[in-house]
């Protein structure tokens, strides 16, 4: 799903969550958020992977992304919130 919101979006993400772009010969992206702003250890591993925890938590325990990294949480809803967000339908 993070390959396919878009660059712009992409970065705008990154942004937010605090994943920076290390310029070396190889670019590589380094996580300058503080220890105690993660949802799980897995998240900190990569920005694909901090991306997907981001959005599982926006879905099943926003107060708990809300809480923890509130960038993300007010990003996810400003850029993604609407198409995320579950429609119940009567039969």
């Amino acid at each position: 799903m993070f390959i396919g919101i878009g660059k712009d979006l992409r970065d705008e993400f990154l942004n937010a969550s605090d994943w920076t772009r290390k310029k070396s010969k190889k670019p590589t992206l380094i996580l300058q958020r503080p220890n105690g702003q993660f949802l799980t250890l897995h998240s900190r591993t990569s920005p694909y992977e901090d991306f997907a925890t981001s959005i599982e938590y926006y879905l099943f325990d926003t107060a708990k992304l809300k809480r923890t990294i509130p960038k993300v949480h007010a990003w996810i809803e400003k850029r993604l919130g609407d198409r995320l967000k579950m429609r119940i339908e009567n039969e």
